[in-house]
């Protein structure tokens, strides 16, 4: 696998692909990671900035069934 993080500045842009690539079926994929609100995070830090409320200790929690599929 090969990945390369760029900002272009101009349109097309050029890749140049791995000599161990040629040959063989890629897949490229465009992401913008400039964290504009489009569900992509940049840094771990930004991830666990973000999900810190979803935290909840379940140690002790004992899971049941029947009261769980009690109408």
């Amino acid at each position: 696998m090969f990945t390369q993080v760029i900002t272009p500045t101009e349109n097309p842009v050029i890749l140049e692909i791995p000599k161990e690539l040629l040959g063989h079926k890629v897949k490229v994929t465009v992401d913008d990671l400039s964290g504009n609100g489009n569900g992509h995070f940049a840094t771990i830090e930004e991830v666990l900035s973000n999900f810190s409320a979803v935290k909840i200790d379940t140690r002790g929690f004992d899971f049941d069934r029947d009261e769980a599929n009690a109408r």
